[in-house]
């Protein structure tokens, strides 16, 4: 049985390994991220770390339509979602950890309502917090904060190349002990806008 955990880690860390390494070859399409988040939050609440943890959806954006490889960005908020389980479990919450993921528009300069537009996509949780020392380096490939065999430290750095390949940009702020908020900033995609 160890056996089999290990091959399963090493293959777990191969995939990841390859997926930063790598361009996907998926091809971009209108995502309505609204309705991928509800996907991604049903998928993860079935989980054994999720049991005891509070998901708050709170969708206030009024456009939500991003170009993006459906795949890839469903990886990125998969491997948020579980950082931030993780976060809650090392800070020994029970039935008190919270995650809140909320969703709002930054409007552009120009006139028309989705021109420039940008989505913003928040993950926050009340878990443990990220020192400044480790602020600076968490996107760093490879960097970890979990113990040997918990994870790779290319989650973050993995989600931050798919979100700038898709013309985005990622930050995380927190302070050790306080909330954590990862927040994604995605251009809207204009309907009427051609490829």
């Amino acid at each position: 049985r160890r056996a089999e955990q290990e091959l399963q880690r090493g293959n777990a860390l191969i995939r990841q390994m390859l997926d930063f390494a790598r361009v996907s070859k998926g091809e971009p399409e209108c995502i309505a991220v609204h309705e991928l988040l509800n996907s991604v939050v049903e998928m993860v609440q079935v989980q054994p770390v999720f049991e005891a943890i509070t998901l708050i959806c709170r969708f206030e954006a009024e456009l939500d339509t991003v170009d993006a490889d459906r795949d890839q960005l469903r990886q990125v908020f998969v491997n948020a979602l579980f950082n931030s389980a993780d976060a809650l479990q090392a800070a020994g919450r029970g039935s008190d950890g919270v995650i809140t993921i909320s969703t709002m528009l930054e409007k552009g300069e120009a006139e028309e309502e989705s021109a420039a537009a940008t989505l913003v996509i928040r993950i926050s949780d009340n878990g443990v917090g990220i020192s400044d020392e480790q602020l600076q380096l968490i996107f760093d490939p490879f960097y970890t904060t979990k113990e040997p065999g918990k994870g790779t430290g290319l989650g973050l750095s993995v989600s931050l190349s798919i979100i700038e390949a898709m013309g985005g940009m990622m930050n995380i702020q927190s302070s050790e002990g306080q909330d954590t908020v990862l927040s994604i900033y995605l251009p809207i995609k204009n309907k009427d806008e051609k490829r």
